[in-house]
């Protein structure tokens, strides 16, 4: 009995595509990991935080969610490294300025002290 050629075709696409689909699940692995910020630093009037994370060279990306009384900040990196030895400083740009706004770290919901900065 011959194979029909649609059925052929689906199995041959499937096979060629696997190595893609593999290749998406992997990098998409890739977004990170939760990680600490250590220290703030802004301005009321400002619309930049500087953030020192303790990432160790990870490539740290941060997400911002702001509303009328707080920022919530959401730190991910690649193999995220903690200790007080290995920071990165990662600078944010608000939508508005920080004000009297608390800032939350997302990864430990904790309210975070920000410290004025040098300058």
């Amino acid at each position: 009995m011959s194979e029909n050629l649609p059925n052929r075709e689906a199995r041959r696409a499937a096979r060629l595509a696997a190595p893609a689909v593999a290749l998406i699940a992997l990098l998409g692995g890739c977004v990170g990991e939760p990680a600490t910020i250590v220290e703030v630093y802004g301005r009321p009037d400002s619309r930049e935080l500087e953030l020192g994370v303790s990432t160790c060279n990870a490539d740290p990306t941060v997400s911002v969610e702001e509303s009328a009384s707080e920022v919530r900040l959401k730190v991910l990196a690649r193999e995220a490294r903690s200790g007080g030895d290995c920071r990165d400083g990662v600078i944010v740009t608000l939508d508005a300025p920080l004000g009297n706004r608390s800032v939350i770290d997302e990864a430990t919901d904790e309210v975070l002290s920000v410290g004025k900065p040098d300058g």
